[in-house]
């Protein structure tokens, strides 16, 4: 939620891609909490349209900002578009267990290329390849100038837990969990090491239909903005409650501000403008989140409500959501996008009937 703050209060371009990578870095680690939390209950992230060439070019950039500068990376990257069908924040984890593969068989330095091809994949290659089918795929090389891998290795270079890096360097588990993900994908991942010269690792995900576009991020300026409403923070954490207050205050909401259940149900006692939006944490002590929504529910039904959550914000909608009067659940860490989004939704309906219109 800072990344939007800090934009708006620094000008020159230097420091806003600092910005840019900041909350393209927060977006990612959100996004594999999200993961862990979904695979934790077996379940699957969402599969969508993704351009392994933009992943690419965001993860080149990642390692020039994070790998020692006697790593230099270069990319080639194709004027193609083509789409593979997939979880891009799995997608991204693959080419990260890779790159940080090939930083460490480079311990003295050297170089990392990210290179994104077009391949058609014979039927005779696609059968000798498990899980592999005949057709277009998007191959993705990276390659390091390292050491190379012994070829006595090859066979076991995606066994869990095997590693050819010293006691504390290396788990044994990037390949195998990278090849994992792959084969969901319906790709898989082959080594091509040249000892003393380096080694390509290539993975090969099958091309998706092209009429099929990736989802475009959106525009700051796009984001809705309030026209006075009173708004209800509520979060034991005193960090959160101040960027979102900060938030919604720049984006034209007044905001008031609670540490607990109690004092929020104190303060909406009290005389003075009404409160449209109660936002409020789910694990506080005191009194949690669904109590507080229960009671205010009870007492004050024209008030909107709204839930955050670092575990299944989608538990807060259903079951019981609807009797505690819970309209909207948001996953923490949120944006502030989605934040301003829901408010604006719930403060302004659309017509009913208009759906579909």
């Amino acid at each position: 939620m800072a990344p939007p703050l800090l934009r708006s209060a620094v000008k020159d371009p230097e420091t806003q891609a600092l910005v840019d990578s900041i909350e393209a870095s927060v977006t990612r680690g959100a996004a594999i909490i999200r993961q862990l939390l979904l695979f934790g209950r077996g379940k699957d992230g969402p599969r969508e349209p993704v351009s392994m060439r933009a992943l690419v070019r965001e993860m080149a950039k990642i390692a020039e900002e994070t790998f020692p500068k006697n790593i230099r990376i270069k990319t080639e990257l194709p004027n193609d578009m083509s789409l593979v069908m997939g979880d891009s924040t799995q997608l991204h984890q693959v080419l990260l267990n890779l790159a940080v593969n090939a930083r460490d068989a480079m311990p003295n330095g050297g170089e990392i290329l990210f290179r994104v091809t077009i391949a058609d994949l014979a039927a005779q290659k696609a059968g000798a390849t498990p899980g592999a089918t005949p057709g277009p795929h998007v191959r993705v090389d990276v390659q390091d100038t390292g050491h190379g891998v012994d070829p006595r290795h090859l066979d076991k270079l995606f066994d869990p837990y095997f590693t050819t890096k010293k006691q504390g360097k290396g788990t044994g588990i990037g390949l195998s969990t990278s090849m994992g993900i792959v084969r969901a994908h319906g790709g898989f991942i082959t080594a091509n090491p040249l000892p003393d010269r380096g080694t390509t690792f290539s993975v090969w995900l099958p091309v998706t239909s092209a009429d099929q576009t990736p989802r475009a991020p959106e525009s700051s300026s796009e984001m809705p903005r309030g026209h006075g409403e009173h708004i209800l923070v509520v979060d034991d954490e005193p960090e959160v409650r101040n960027v979102l207050c900060r938030i919604l205050s720049q984006s034209g909401y007044h905001c008031a501000c609670c540490a607990t259940g109690p004092a929020a149900i104190e303060l909406l006692a009290q005389p003075g403008p009404p409160v449209r939006v109660l936002l409020t944490d789910i694990l506080m002590p005191e009194m949690d989140g669904r109590a507080l929504a229960r009671t205010v529910h009870t007492r004050y039904p024209d008030i909107l409500i709204v839930t955050m959550t670092g575990y299944d914000a989608n538990q807060d909608t259903a079951d019981n959501g609807q009797e505690l009067g819970i309209l909207a659940a948001l996953q923490k860490p949120l944006s502030a996008r989605e934040l301003l989004t829901t408010l604006h939704r719930i403060l302004h309906p659309a017509p009913s009937g208009s759906a579909g219109k």
